[in-house]
């Protein structure tokens, strides 16, 4: 519970760390990062969508 408010905050106040926590990185915190430089709110919608929506396939987790 506690972690999911960090994460809402981090996905508004500043999207790519908040991809950095939960993904590491990898080639969605570079996207995220382009998406933020270009305009905030496409950020702000990537960060979400990899924060709470995203699931990686098993396969790619090595």
């Amino acid at each position: 519970m506690c972690l999911s408010l960090i994460l809402v905050i981090l996905c508004f106040i500043f999207p790519p760390l908040a991809v950095l926590i939960v993904r590491g990185c990898d080639v969605h915190l570079l996207l995220n990062i382009i998406f933020t430089i270009l305009a905030w709110l496409p950020g702000v919608i990537h960060a979400i969508y990899i924060c709470f929506y995203f699931q990686s396939s098993p396969a790619f987790n090595v």
